[in-house]
């Protein structure tokens, strides 16, 4: 399978076989370079991104390409609350990151040309036999925006969340919903407005959205470990008494 790969300065021609995927990955992540850290990415070799080891698929994929290509990468989702559920379709491992793209702010100009794009296409065409087009898609129920697609070990999603919303779509992200809920009743107790993808609005008209730790604490609580989040918020004893009330 041969495959071309264009953007407005460079035209990137493959081997006959996917073999050449690190090749291709390395010209993906070393233009633009100004967009890109000072340190080496340490590419590997294409066997090891597409290892069917779930720990080793996730080890090579954050370290060796999305940090470099993010300012933030977090995990989310089931992993983080200490839960491995299945992709109902697919029946695999669901595994869920909430990434800051370089450059990324929340328009989908700011993704136009990207490495991180342009990378999450090319791992698609090559690792994935291509797929269906790689589009952005849309989870109504926590009004935020994906990219998700299968791979060797997982079904996976990479949220995006701009600098200044990261800790609100971490949160939203990791659930589980209940615990959602309840922060969005307290929320409304204390006369603010319920938790959104920008964050929490609160009654003293400022946002609180930017790491975790700020919406708890505007809602008068400790950070609660994601692992401690199957409980109910009676029962996790982090109340303070100097919330934003």
């Amino acid at each position: 399978m041969k495959y071309t790969i264009q953007t407005t300065s460079t035209v990137y021609k493959s081997l006959d076989d996917r073999a050449d995927l690190a090749g291709l990955l390395d010209y993906i992540l070393s233009a633009p370079a100004e967009q890109l850290p000072a340190a080496e990415t340490g590419l590997q070799e294409p066997s090891e991104l597409l290892s069917p080891n779930l720990n080793t698929f996730r080890k090579n994929l954050t370290t060796h390409y999305l940090e470099p290509l993010c300012e933030r990468v977090e995990l989310s989702g089931d992993l983080r609350i200490g839960r491995v559920f299945r992709s109902d379709s697919f029946r695999l491992p669901l595994v869920d990151y909430v990434v800051t793209p370089r450059g990324y702010d929340g328009t989908d100009d700011s993704l136009q040309n990207s490495p991180f794009l342009g990378f999450l296409r090319c791992y698609q065409l090559i690792c994935c036999d291509g797929g269906s087009p790689l589009r952005r898609r849309f989870a109504p129920d926590l009004g935020l925006y994906c990219y998700s697609f299968l791979t060797v070990s997982c079904r996976l999603r990479l949220w995006l969340a701009p600098r200044e919303c990261f800790g609100a779509v971490w949160l939203l992200t990791t659930g589980p919903r209940a615990h959602l809920s309840e922060l969005s009743l307290r929320a409304r107790r204390l006369g603010h407005a319920p938790l959104m993808p920008g964050g929490l609005y609160t009654a003293a008209h400022r946002w609180a959205c930017t790491e975790e730790a700020d919406i708890y604490r505007a809602l008068g609580l400790e950070w609660i470990p994601p692992r401690q989040r199957l409980a109910p918020l009676s029962r996790s004893r982090k109340e303070v008494c100097h919330g934003d009330r």
